[in-house]
C-alpha cells in the first residue's frame, strides 16, 4: 500500500475522537484565522504567545512541523498554504487545489494535508511544504484531521469515517546508486524462501535483478559473531531485526528498496517494554566487545531513548542505554552510516532513531562479554526533534517536563516526547552538494559536562568506504579516550572556549559548504576562524561557509566569546 493512496476503514469504536474531530476545524480556525504563530522569544512553554502575521487573511484550520519547517493550510482563498522556518515569518505556497484543507501533518519525509471538498483529490502530498500534488482520498468524505504514526498516515472525517496509508513494511527505503547503505527488512518478508533472490532481487516488480547480484550490486551481512562482514549470495537468507550493507551501480525499480511481508513479531508483557503494544526482542552477540550491527524491525522510526537493553535473559535487569553504558555492559551510542559518514545518536544529551529500513551500530563492551543481552525495542513510532529552532529548544529546557513534552508533542505528533536537554548547542553541518555527501557533529556547553571526555562526548566511528566527508573532534590531550569525536560539550557555565574541529575527504579538491544551527545569541558571541586562510566568520550574520579542501583534512575552530 503506497502513502499516495488511502484506504476507508471504520471509526465505530471511536466515539468520542470522532466527536473531538467534528468540532476541531471551527476550533483550529478560530485560533489560526489572525494566526498566532509560535514566537520563541516569548513562547516557549506554550502558554504566554504573542500575536504574528500570516502571509494572507485566509481561514487558516491545520499547522504541523518537520523537515525543519512550519507548514499552514487553509479552507480559503487561492494560496491556501504558507510556510515558515521559524514559525514568525510566513510564505504564501500554492496548494494543490482549490479545497477547502483541515489538517497538515508530517511524517516518513511527507507533508499530508487532507480536506472537505474537492472531486476526489481530497488529500495532497509535499515532500517539501511547497511543492504539492493531488492525491485521490478513499473516499469523498468531510476529512477534517490527518496525522501519521506506526507507519501509516491516519485520516478522520464526518459520520465515522477513517482512512490510511501505509502498510506495516512502510514504503520503502529512498536508494542512492553507488552509495553503501545500512539495510533492514522492516517487516518479516513473505517471499518463500526469505533469501536475498526473493526479498530484494525481485526485479522488475521491484528492487534490483538477482540475476546481476556480485556485478552491479552487493549485499553483505554479518558473520556468525556479528563481529565483521560477509558475501551474501541470492540464496542467503535474510531476517528482520539483523543489520546489512548494500551498494548498486543500478538504480532500484522506482528508486526505492521495497520489502512486502507483514508486521514483525512482537513480545507483549515484557518486563520493561515501552510500548503497551509490545516490542520485538533483538538478541546481541556477546562473544567479544566491539561493534555489532543490528535492523529496525519496524516500518518506521524508533526513538532509540525508548529502547531497554535486559542483561540477564527473561528475567534479567532493565537497563536505559545510558545506564547499561554506566553498568559497563553496552554503550549508549547507535551509529548510522548516511553514505558518506556515520550519524551518531545517544539516549540523552543527543537523542536519535533507529530509522527506517536501515541497519544500525551498538557496541558491546567489557562488562557484556559472556552476558545475555537483548534490546527490547517498542512497537510504537517515534521522531525524536532534532531540528526545532534552537533558541525554542533552549527555552524548552526551562520549563517543566510536563509543559516541555505537551510542546513537543503539538509540534511533531510523536508518540514519545522527550524533555530537551539545558545548556547550549550548535551544529554543525558540512556537504558536498555535487556528490550527496554530508556530515554533522555537535559542540556545546550541558550541565554535569567536563573538559575532559564524559558521557555527552560521542565517539566518531571512522568511515565505512569511500568516498567519503565527515566531520569530527580530534581530541589528543584526553589520555586513554584520545580520538576523535562527533560530539563535544564542556560544562555549561557561559564561560569562553573553543572548540577545534576537521573537515575530512577521501579526496582533496572538493568544494564544500559549511553550515550552523544554533540560538542566535550564542551564534552573536561566536566566531568561526579558518586556520588555513586565517578567515574570520561571524555566525550571527552568514549561516554558511563555502571552502574548497586543498588537502584531505582541513581544520578550523569554533570560538565562543562567553557571556558578556
Amino acid at each position: 500500500m503506497s502513502l499516495l493512496s488511502f484506504v476507508r476503514t471504520s471509526a465505530a469504536s471511536l466515539p468520542a475522537a470522532h466527536r473531538l474531530m467534528r468540532a476541531l476545524p471551527a476550533l483550529v480556525a478560530m485560533a489560526f484565522t489572525c494566526l498566532l504563530p509560535l514566537h520563541p522569544a516569548s513562547a516557549a512553554t506554550g502558554i504566554d504567545w504573542t500575536a504574528g502575521s500570516a502571509a494572507a487573511a485566509n481561514s487558516w484550520r491545520g499547522v504541523t512541523y518537520g523537515n525543519g519547517l512550519f507548514v499552514a493550510v487553509s479552507s480559503s482563498a487561492t494560496d491556501q498554504v504558507m510556510t515558515s522556518p521559524n514559525g514568525i515569518t510566513w510564505t504564501s505556497q500554492a496548494s494543490a487545489a482549490d479545497n477547502d484543507w483541515n489538517s497538515v501533518t508530517y511524517g516518513n519525509g511527507l507533508f499530508v494535508a487532507v480536506a472537505d471538498t474537492g472531486a476526489d483529490n481530497r488529500v495532497m502530498t509535499s515532500p517539501n511544504g511547497i511543492t504539492w500534488t493531488p492525491r485521490t482520498s478513499a473516499a469523498n468524505n468531510i476529512w477534517l484531521s490527518v496525522t501519521y504514526g506506526k507507519g501509516r498516515f491516519v485520516a478522520v472525517g464526518l459520520s465515522g469515517a477513517t482512512m490510511y496509508s501505509g502498510t506495516d513494511c512502510g514504503d520503502g527505503l529512498a536508494y542512492t546508486v553507488n552509495q553503501w547503505r545500512q539495510l533492514a527488512l522492516p517487516c518479516v518478508p513473505s517471499a518463500s524462501p526469505a533469501d536475498v533472490a526473493g526479498v530484494l532481487g525481485n526485479s522488475p516488480t521491484a528492487n534490483l535483478a538477482s540475476a546481476n547480484l556480485g556485478t552491479t550490486w552487493s549485499v553483505y551481512g554479518r558473520n556468525a559473531t556479528n563481529s565483521g562482514n560477509t558475501s551474501l549470495f541470492t540464496s542467503s537468507t535474510l531476517a528482520n531485526g539483523a543489520g546489512y550493507w548494500l551498494k548498486s551501480s543500478a538504480a532500484p525499480v522506482n528508486g526505492t528498496l521495497n520489502v512486502a511481508g507483514a508486521a514483525a513479531t512482537i513480545t507483549t508483557g515484557l518486563t520493561g517494554c515501552q510500548a503497551l503494544s509490545g516490542c520485538v526482542v533483538l538478541s546481541v552477540n556477546t562473544t567479544a566487545a566491539g561493534t555489532r550491527m543490528l535492523g529496525n524491525p519496524f516500518g518506521y522510526d524508533v526513538a532509540w531513548s525508548q529502547v531497554r537493553i535486559r542483561v540477564g535473559g527473561s528475567a534479567g535487569t532493565i537497563y536505559t542505554p545510558s545506564e547499561a553504558a554506566t553498568a559497563g555492559y553496552l554503550s549508549n551510542q547507535i551509529w548510522i552510516w548516511n553514505g558518506s559518514s556515520y550519524d551518531t545518536w545517544d539516549d540523552t544529551v543527543t537523542p536519535g532513531n533507529l530509522k527506517y529500513s536501515q541497519g544500525f551500530f551498538i557496541r558491546v563492551l567489557a562488562g557484556g562479554v559472556g552476558q545475555t543481552i537483548d534490546l527490547l525495542v517498542p512497537a510504537a513510532s517515534s521522531t525524536i526533534v532534532t531540528s526545532l529552532p534552537q533558541r525554542l529548544m533552549d527555552q524548552m529546557a526551562s520549563a517543566s517536563r510536563a509543559v516541555a513534552e505537551a510542546l513537543v508533542g503539538m509540534l511533531v505528533s510523536p508518540a514519545y516526547a522527550q524533555e530537551v536537554p539545558k545548556g547550549w548547542r550548535v551544529k554543525l553541518k558540512v556537504e558536498n552538494p555535487e556528490q550527496t555527501m554530508k556530515a554533522q557533529a555537535v559542540l556545546g556547553q550541558f550541565p554535569g559536562a567536563a573538559t575532559g571526555r564524559d558521557a555527552a562526548d560521542l565517539v566518531a566511528m571512522a568511515p565505512f568506504s569511500g568516498p567519503y566527508l565527515t566531520l569530527v573532534f580530534p581530541q589528543s590531550k584526553w589520555g586513554t579516550n584520545n580520538g576523535d569525536y562527533a560530539t563535544d560539550f564542556r560544562a555549561f557555565n557561559r564561560k569562553p572556549g573553543q572548540w577545534t574541529f576537521e573537515v575530512r575527504a577521501d579526496t582533496a579538491g572538493q568544494q564544500v559548504v559549511l553550515r550552523w544551527e544554533g540560538d542566535p545569541a550564542i551564534l552573536k558571541r561566536s566566531v568561526l576562524i579558518d586556520k588555513i586562510s586565517g578567515k574570520r566568520i561571524k555566525p550571527a550574520t552568514s549561516n554558511s561557509y563555502v571552502l574548497t579542501l586543498n588537502t584531505p583534512t582541513r581544520q578550523l575552530t569554533w570560538k565562543y566569546l562567553g557571556k558578556r
